[in-house]
């Protein structure tokens, strides 16, 4: 049987942020031999873990004259540099499924490394690695204006503290968390916590997941959320099978019965 083989765009915003978007696999620009590398999400599996890490793309693009573009393109500091390329500019990767034509972003962030690799003998390739949104929230620290949170939901903190940032994310879609919380944020040394703090604080006391969408959506789930959604895709025994690289290892460790929580009452002198 055939492979297929979706179509790749690795697109930037060389016209700035809103001045549309440059896909430079068209101009072959992209080296698709040594592949594009995409990691994001919530890397551990406990029941504490709740806030995805930063997440990042990297993929080299052709810094030789055999496409017809002049030697240095890519480089940063390069006379030939591209024009409006640089560090801090958007950078989206896409895939298109050649049967249905249909389009699926997988990565949405800004490049944050760009590593030539120049020289006669060597592959004058230039690394580039993208990062999404909470690696620049991870830098960020959240500012004194947000102050203490009265009486406020987990997603109603979530969308106050979105708000005091300088860069938002692409989108946000947020449940409607369970409770409110009679104080929250008190105990942020504002303008020096940074903001990656106060969102694992928020996930914690909700006990639900914070994370960045392919697309770049921050999404916020309430903590019944998964629990009460259906089954979109249920794994037969011949699947599975077929598959000898799937591994799906199960311990008594994993099992959680009981959960305790300790609440410590504020009181407000």
């Amino acid at each position: 049987m055939a492979s297929v083989i979706p179509t790749v765009a690795v697109e930037v915003e060389l016209a700035g942020v809103g001045g549309g978007w440059t896909d430079l696999a068209a101009g072959l620009d992209v080296v698709k031999a040594v592949g594009i590398q995409i990691r994001r999400g919530i890397r551990g599996s406990g029941p504490t873990d709740l806030l995805a890490s930063p997440g990042t793309a990297v993929f080299c693009l052709r810094n030789n004259a055999r496409t017809g573009k002049p030697l240095g393109y890519y480089s940063l500091y390069n006379s030939n540099k591209r024009s409006g390329w640089a560090l801090g500019i958007g950078c989206r990767i896409r895939i298109t499924d050649p049967d249905t034509a249909t389009v699926r972003t997988v990565f949405r962030g800004r490049i944050d490394r760009i590593k030539a690799l120049p020289g006669k003998a060597l592959t004058r390739m230039v690394e580039v690695t993208a990062v999404d949104w909470l690696a620049d929230a991870l830098r960020w620290s959240v500012p004194p204006e947000i102050g203490e949170q009265v009486d406020q939901r987990g997603d109603q903190i979530l969308t106050a503290l979105l708000a005091e940032m300088p860069d938002p994310p692409a989108a946000t879609t947020l449940d409607t968390y369970s409770e409110s919380y009679p104080i929250a944020l008190d105990t942020l040394e504002s303008g020096k916590t940074p903001l990656t703090t106060a969102l694992a604080q928020v996930a914690a006391s909700e006990g639900a997941p914070v994370y960045l969408k392919a697309d770049g959506t921050f999404r916020g789930e309430r903590r019944h959320t998964r629990l009460l959604a259906s089954s979109v895709w249920t794994l037969t025994d011949t699947e599975i099978l077929a598959d000898g690289d799937m591994d799906m290892p199960s311990g008594r460790d994993e099992i959680i019965n009981t959960v305790r929580v300790t609440t410590h009452a504020k009181v407000i002198d």
